[in-house]
């Protein structure tokens, strides 16, 4: 269960002893801010949703086509060892990532 308050989600966690509260701050519906620059770098070196997926899987780093599109979106949140591979990948730096 978990109540959303401004820009805060409020998460319960049910653990033996009883519940937590824990707060994560979300920018809205935006879930990471790397998308739009990741989605730039893959086109810019010719490769699809999948293309991207499927190199990542030879990091040892499994998001599936769909799972791409959403962390491009801005849907998904992205793991830094994903984001890293990604950067990898696509022959960048986490600056340029994370830059706007």
């Amino acid at each position: 269960m978990f109540c959303r308050f401004s820009a805060y989600t409020i998460f319960v966690l049910c653990q033996d002893k009883g519940c937590v509260l824990v707060a994560r701050i979300i920018d809205g519906d935006q879930r990471n801010i790397t998308g739009e620059r990741i989605k730039e770098a893959r086109q810019k070196v010719g490769l699809s949703q999948k293309g991207l997926s499927e190199k990542l899987e030879t990091e040892a780093v499994y998001v599936c086509r769909g799972s791409v599109s959403r962390i491009e979106s801005g849907e998904r949140t992205v793991t830094d060892i994903e984001i890293d591979a990604i950067a990898k990948i696509l022959n960048v730096t986490l600056d340029y990532l994370f830059s706007k």
